[in-house]
């Protein structure tokens, strides 16, 4: 059922969120770092994934492609913006701002780019702290779950959980509780 696979999903994700939030942003981003190189690793042969399973042509696909490659420096460099701690000197009273992860957040990717829109925010969300669970189009799903497979390589069990399925796989995760 819906309700099992997204229950189960949930428990991975929390269980594995309090070690992963634990870690600091430069223990995060050398995993994060190993998901890049798997996901660059020529055997996962994601771009021509992309292209069979969504009709986009090949050289489309592989501009998908470095875009997800690149979206990794571009959330790192925001991640030492925004995620450090900050003083705040500037009003009455010194502060210390710190910034704090919420728990499992859910990215449901579209068909049209199946990798790159649901990748932006999961490595976002990765980043600081959060543990992911990834939903991808039932209409890409096969290039949804090579994807994943290349995230969990460089990542703790738990940290990044998917769940394929169609629209009510997708309500039942976005209305979960905890996520």
């Amino acid at each position: 059922t819906h309700s099992g696979v997204v229950e189960s999903a949930v428990e991975k994700s929390q269980a594995a969120f309090r070690g992963w939030a634990a870690l600091s942003l430069e223990e995060r981003r050398g995993c994060l770092e190993k998901c890049r190189v798997a996901l660059q690793d020529p055997s996962a042969q994601l771009a021509v994934l992309i292209s069979r399973e969504t009709g986009k042509p090949l050289r489309e696909a592989k501009l998908e492609m470095a875009a997800v490659i690149a979206k990794f420096d571009l959330t790192f460099a925001d991640g030492e913006q925004y995620l450090r701690d900050t003083m705040v000197a500037d009003g009455p009273h010194p502060a210390l701002v710190r910034r704090h992860p919420l728990g499992p957040a859910a990215v449901i990717a579209p068909y049209n780019f199946p990798i790159h829109l649901g990748h932006g925010a999961a490595v976002s969300y990765l980043l600081a702290g959060n543990t992911v669970i990834f939903k991808p189009s039932p209409l890409a799903v096969n290039t949804g779950l090579a994807y994943a497979q290349a995230m969990q390589t460089g990542l703790p069990s738990g940290v990044f959980e998917v769940v394929p399925g169609w629209g009510e796989m997708g309500k039942s995760l976005c209305s979960h509780p905890v996520v």
